[in-house]
């Protein structure tokens, strides 16, 4: 596989690209039938790359995007993909597809999950494909918009707009998504596909800023690139180096980490600023910090609405973020426990390797989680800005609502009914006017008359904030 890869590389900007082009789509036509088959109305769309402008043969994977009539039927190709996968050789070609229901595809395109109505992480009903367009949903109103219809009918719902602030955060979540893949680029031994990632751990964060701060769109990395020389000339050298390396990718140059990961940083801390200063004059709520926190929990928003584990904490590390062989080691060392943080200006940075790890978490900054930045400096309050998502309004409903759908789905272990109760007296806090955040679930279960499980269970439920169908503030 990897000696074709290079094979096709070599010729992919060449007049051979055109044939490179051919077979990929015919690897997505095929893939997209066998997927598909006996489902009617099933609609196949290639996104990404793949028939624009950025694919590069023996580069680019070929991304699917599935709709189903029915959920049922999401279901069941979801079956089919995980057999493919592992009875074919296509993972390095093939891309893990997104495939929905109708009906689900239109509740989450365009949306985050910081502002979403439904629940996604909890309850009877949770799918990947949902989370993963939650955690990502790209500027400019969701990717569904760019997708390319391969065949059946078109079951894209229409384009939904974003306003300014789900523009922010979706530019945000953005720039997670591409250090989620920066860290394990650091932590790996040199392999063909890191030049490319080199490119577009660049590239990318580059599009964010300027669309952030000069409203400019560039259809190509190599465009966002060239407007990036223009508008940072005290980035030229860097980028310049990045520029060759974009050009020369059909040869497997070798990559260049030590000059864009200090590149990346710098372009993070702007995108920060950007975003710090398109809210500086929104209100802000001071939250009380109540509870143990010399072992520095972790109380993001992931945290307190979708916690991978009860009372999860962070563990400060020294060293240089810009270094990627700092960055490399810490991703090694932390493979799970306590997630590693180290500060950068503005920035928090959680290195992981696993993208489970770092979902939604991998890089912060002062509005995306308060609690982190205040524990850190010693606070006894976070800081948050009333503004759609981040404001812990938002964040109260949003983690209320997904702890009553696991609740209500679920048998409920300790850890559930702690980080649920914890959840449910931010929320209660917050309707009263007097925010406070119990810092760990235990301390906030500990805070229940006590009992077995059955017992601590119902007096989780008969919480005022689990004693309402919307579960909602």
């Amino acid at each position: 596989m990897r000696r074709a890869q290079r094979l096709v590389l070599v010729t992919a900007r060449t007049p051979l690209r055109h044939l490179w082009a051919l077979a990929y789509r015919a690897v997505a036509h095929g893939v997209g039938r066998l997927l598909t088959r006996g489902e009617p109305g099933a609609a196949v769309y290639t996104r990404a790359s793949l028939g624009g402008r950025e694919f590069t043969a023996g580069l680019s994977d070929i991304d699917l995007a599935i709709v189903l009539a029915t959920d049922e039927q999401a279901d069941r190709v979801r079956g089919r993909w995980h057999r493919l996968d592992g009875a074919l050789p296509i993972g390095g070609l093939v891309d893990l597809p997104l495939i929905y229901g109708q009906a689900e595809l239109a509740a989450v395109a365009g949306r985050s999950a910081l502002t979403y109505d439904g629940v996604a992480f909890g309850g009877p009903r949770v799918t990947r494909d949902a989370v993963r367009t939650l955690q990502r949903p790209e500027l400019d109103g969701g990717k569904a918009s760019t997708w390319r219809q391969l065949h059946g009918p078109d079951r894209r719902p229409p384009t939904r707009p974003h306003d300014a602030q789900e523009q922010r955060i979706a530019a945000w979540f953005e720039l997670v998504y591409w250090w989620r893949f920066a860290f394990p680029a650091c932590a790996v031994p040199p392999a063909p596909w890191l030049a490319s990632r080199c490119v577009k751990l660049v590239a990318e964060p580059g599009r964010i800023w300027l669309a952030l701060e000069h409203g400019e769109r560039v259809a190509t990395r190599a465009q966002a690139l060239q407007r990036l020389l223009r508008r940072l000339p005290e980035e030229e050298v860097a980028l310049r180096e990045v520029i060759a390396l974009e050009r020369a990718l059909p040869r497997s140059p070798e990559p260049a980490l030590a000059t864009v990961i200090p590149v990346l940083i710098r372009l993070s801390e702007r995108i920060a600023a950007t975003l710090a200063a398109q809210i500086a004059d929104a209100p802000v709520t001071e939250v009380a910090l109540s509870g143990e926190r010399a072992q520095l929990p972790l109380a993001d928003w992931r945290a307190l609405a979708a916690p991978p584990a009860a009372d999860e904490r962070l563990l400060p590390l020294t060293g240089d973020p810009a270094d990627p062989a700092v960055l490399g080691a810490a991703v090694n060392a932390h493979l799970s426990g306590p997630y590693p943080v180290m500060r950068s200006g503005r920035l928090l940075l959680l290195p992981g390797g696993e993208f489970v790890r770092t979902r939604m978490r991998a890089i912060q900054f002062p509005a995306s989680d308060p609690v982190s930045f205040a524990l850190l400096d010693g606070e006894a309050t976070a800081r948050f800005p009333d503004v759609a998502g981040w404001s812990i309004h938002d964040v109260a409903r949003r983690a209320v609502a997904e702890h009553a759908a696991r609740l209500r789905s679920e048998p409920g272990d300790l850890g559930l009914l702690q980080t649920a109760t914890r959840a449910a007296l931010a929320h209660e806090s917050v309707r009263r006017g007097e925010p406070e955040l119990v810092l760990t679930g235990a301390e906030a279960l500990a805070r229940l008359p006590g009992g077995d499980l059955a017992t601590l269970r119902e007096q989780v439920l008969a919480l005022p904030a689990y004693a309402y169908a919307s579960a909602r503030i």
